[in-house]
C-alpha cells in the first residue's frame, strides 16, 4: 500500500523507513547493535526451519494457503502467556482459518494467493511464489546468529499472547532444546494525551517534530528513562518542557563545574567513568573523607536501582541528588560521568557545546529559554517550529506576539536568541 501510496517499490519504502529509523535512534542516543539484519536476506534460514519442523511433524498444510504449526503437539504451549488454551474461542484472539486444525495454530510459511500478485515471494517446496509468517524470521535470525538458545529478549507486552508465544513453540520444537530464552524483557504501552499511541489512531509523533517543537532529543530520552520500561507512560509536550527545563539546567551546571575545576588545575584531564578525581578546594581530610563516604553511597545506590530490573526513575533521581548534592565540583563530574556511561545522555558532549556556544555569543544579554514561563517558551518554539515548515507569515505573527510580552528574538547562526526589552 505504501509502494503504491508513493509510487516506490516496496524495497524503496522499506530502506527509507529503515534509515529513518537509524537516525531516530542516533539522533536520541541509542547504541546500534553489533548485528542488525533483514528478514529478506534470510529466506534459506526461514526456509530450513520450516521444512525441520515439518520433517519433525510439528507442521501442517492447508492447500492454497500455507504451512502451519500444529500448536497441539507442544503440552506447553503458551506457558509465556499463560494461555488458557480449553476457553481461547476460535476468532477471539486469532484469525479464523478453514482448514486449521487447532485454533492457536499459526503459520509457518504462507502462499500467493491468485490474482494477489505480491512484490515480495520466493520459491518454496510447497508454492512457486510463497512468503515467510509472521513469526518465523525472530526465531531464524536470533538463532543464526545468538544460538539455539540465549539469554535476553526484548519486545512490547503485545507481543507476549501470540508473537512470542510463537517463537517459543516453533524454536523449541525445531531444535528440542528449553528453554528458547533464559530472560524476557517487555515494555509497556506509550500514551499520548492519556490514549494510547497507535499508527491507526494517527497520534504519534517523531524525532523531528520533536526537533522542530524546539526540544531536544536528551530531554525525550530523560523523560523517557523517568518512567519504568514495564510501566504505561503518558507522553504531553508539557511534560517534555518541564523536562527540557531540567535538562538545561543540568548542562548548565555541568558547564560551571568543569571550569571550576579546570580554573583549579587548568592541566588536569576530564574525568572518565571510574575514576577517582580529587575534590577540587581547601578541604581537610575529614571533609575529604565525609565526601568520599557520601559519593561511595550514592554510587551504591545507583548500581542497585539499575540492577533491579533496570529501575532507571530511581536511578534518574539519584543523579539529581547528585547535582544538588554538597559534594565537590570534580566529584559529582565523576559520578555524573559514571552514571552516563549507563543512561547515555550524553552530558558531557552537551556541556561542551553549551560552553561554546556562550562563547560565541560573547555576552550574557541572551536569555536562557527554558528559564523562561512556559507561554513564552511556547511562542518561542512555535515560532521555531513556524520557520521550520518556511510559514514565515506565522512566523512573523509571532515574534510580534513576543515583542508585545516585552522579549525580542533574533535569528542567528545557532538558533534563535532571545533578549527582554529594557
Amino acid at each position: 500500500k505504501g509502494a503504491k501510496k508513493y509510487n516506490k517499490t516496496v524495497w524503496e519504502i522499506a530502506l527509507e523507513f529503515e534509515e529513518y529509523f537509524w537516525r531516530s535512534m542516533d539522533l536520541i542516543g541509542n547504541v546500534r547493535p553489533d548485528v542488525s539484519c533483514r528478514a529478506t536476506e534470510h529466506i534459506e534460514a526461514q526456509l530450513e526451519m520450516v521444512k525441520t519442523l515439518e520433517e519433525k511433524g510439528f507442521a501442517y498444510v492447508i492447500e492454497g494457503d500455507g504451512v502451519y504449526f500444529d500448536t497441539s503437539k507442544l503440552d506447553d504451549y503458551g506457558k509465556l502467556a499463560q494461555l488458557d488454551l480449553e476457553h481461547l474461542q476460535e476468532g477471539a484472539r486469532v484469525e479464523m482459518i478453514a482448514g486449521k486444525r487447532n485454533p492457536t495454530d499459526f503459520a509457518l510459511w504462507k502462499f500467493e494467493r491468485s490474482g494477489e500478485n505480491r512484490a515480495m515471494v520466493w520459491e518454496s517446496p510447497w508454492h512457486p511464489r510463497s512468503f515467510p509468517g509472521w513469526h518465523i524470521e525472530c526465531s531464524a535470525m536470533s538463532m543464526q546468529y545468538l544460538g539455539e538458545q540465549f539469554e535476553i529478549h526484548t519486545g512490547g507486552i503485545d507481543h507476549i499472547p501470540v508473537h512470542h508465544t510463537n517463537e517459543i513453540a516453533q524454536a523449541e520444537a525445531a531444535t528440542g532444546k528449553k528453554p528458547f530464552v533464559k530472560i524476557w524483557v517487555h515494555h509497556n504501552h506509550l500514551h499520548v494525551d492519556g490514549v494510547k499511541m497507535s499508527k491507526s489512531l494517527g497520534n504519534f509523533y517523531t524525532i523531528d517534530d520533536v526537533l522542530e517543537r524546539g526540544f531536544t532529543p536528551q530531554a525525550l530520552r530523560l523523560l523517557f528513562l523517568s518512567s519504568h520500561y514495564r510501566s504505561e507512560q503518558n507522553f504531553t509536550w508539557e511534560n517534555l518542557a518541564g523536562m527540557q527545563k531540567a535538562w538545561d539546567r543540568l548542562v548548565r551546571q555541568v558547564a560551571g563545574w568543569k571550569q571550576k575545576v579546570d580554573q583549579s588545575d587548568p592541566g588536569a584531564e576530564a574525568p572518565e567513568a571510574g575514576e577517582k578525581l580529587q575534590a577540587v578546594g581547601d578541604l581537610s581530610s575529614e571533609s575529604e573523607g565525609e565526601s568520599a563516604q557520601l559519593a561511595e553511597g550514592i554510587t551504591e545506590r545507583f548500581w542497585k536501582h539499575m540492577e533491579h530490573d533496570l529501575a532507571t526513575p530511581e536511578a534518574v533521581a539519584v543523579l539529581w541528588e547528585v547535582a544538588k548534592s554538597t559534594l565537590t565540583d570534580g566529584e559529582k563530574l565523576r559520578l555524573l560521568t559514571e552514571f552516563d556511561e549507563v543512561l547515555g545522555l550524553g552530558i558531557d558532549a552537551a556541556s561542551l557545546e553549551f560552553t561554546a556556544k556562550s562563547a560565541r555569543a560573547g555576552s550574557a544579554a541572551s536569555l536562557e529559554i527554558a528559564e523562561l514561563p512556559f507561554e513564552i517558551q511556547q511562542l518561542v518554539r512555535d515560532r521555531q517550529a513556524a520557520r521550520a515548515s518556511k510559514d514565515f507569515t506565522r512566523s512573523d505573527q509571532l515574534r510580534d506576539q513576543l515583542l508585545a510580552a516585552g522579549f525580542t528574538i533574533k535569528d542567528t547562526p545557532d538558533g534563535q536568541q532571545l533578549s527582554r526589552n529594557v
